[in-house]
């Protein structure tokens, strides 16, 4: 039943769990490496997820904050925000909006991630107010040279290649993707 929100949430938690067990890790960095079995296992948590985001009055952050990781793994920022804002709102904290904030900006939303990141220095206590602000300063101004630095290169790409297909890079918001089999 597509409109049987319990079903829905099972189906994202089972799906990214499921994917868990399919990733591999990097020697050198220690970071995952999203294998094929992990992606599709990833993709169908996050199609349980959308469809579950059309019938939900109220979404589930537990969930939530479950399949931003899934959308992290995919290397998808703007499916990470969307994802990590109903966190954010449901446990308002420092660290809720300050990822917020790294997945708007990672996502090319500037204003976004700038609104986050106020949030975040709002919800910080005392001497953390100012090393939180650096920090995300600093995300800001990289998210902007980033942003630019992608629009210069669109500008001049030969017609039908688009650099900003994968904004991120090829390995996903901090996890590289399963190398290309080779052939025996």
């Amino acid at each position: 039943d597509p409109k049987d929100e319990p079903a829905l949430i099972q189906l994202a938690e089972t799906h990214y769990l499921a994917a868990q067990d399919q990733l591999e890790t990097d020697e050198e960095t220690g970071q995952p490496i999203v294998t094929d079995e992990a992606r599709v296992e990833l993709d169908e948590s996050v199609t349980a997820w959308e469809d579950y985001l059309k019938v939900a009055k109220q979404p589930d952050a537990d969930t939530a904050a479950l399949v931003v990781q899934a959308y992290v793994l995919l290397n998808d920022a703007e499916g990470a925000a969307e994802t990590q804002r109903i966190v954010a709102e449901d446990r308002p904290s420092q660290n809720a909006y300050g990822t917020l904030a790294l997945y708007l900006y990672l996502g090319g939303d500037i204003n976004g991630g700038d609104e986050a990141a106020k949030q975040a220095v709002a919800q910080a206590e005392g001497s953390q107010k100012a090393v939180v602000k650096r920090q995300l300063d600093r995300l800001a101004e990289q998210a902007v040279k980033q942003k630019k630095q992608l629009e210069k290169q669109a500008k001049n790409a030969p017609q039908g290649e688009n650099p900003l297909q994968q904004p991120l890079g090829g390995g996903g918001i901090g996890a590289p993707t399963a190398p290309a089999p080779t052939s025996p």
